[in-house]
């Protein structure tokens, strides 16, 4: 007899990488976490869209997805997510 196709339990080396996770981000001060990620992220990319992004944003009451945004500004120029030519 098969066992049922479904999610298995993580490897206890996922299970103990994601509780070290939960750990930093949990003892992190919430400023110096937005700055790493702030740091990590290409320089620029959304500028010219954050007016545009603000707008949406504010005006859907904050009820828009990601995903939604993210085609509307590739709609409008927007070459986040494009690969460079000659590649793949």
């Amino acid at each position: 007899m098969s066992r049922p196709a479904g999610p298995s339990a993580p490897s206890p080396a996922v299970a103990t990488s994601t509780a070290e996770t939960v750990r930093r981000f949990r003892d992190t001060d919430l400023d110096q976490i937005l700055a790493s990620a702030h740091e990590r992220r290409p320089a620029g990319v959304l500028e010219p869209f954050k007016p545009y992004l603000n707008t949406r944003f504010t005006e859907s009451l904050g009820q828009v997805s990601g995903s939604r945004l993210f085609l509307e500004i590739r709609e409008r120029g927007s070459s986040i997510g494009v690969e460079p030519s000659g590649q793949g």
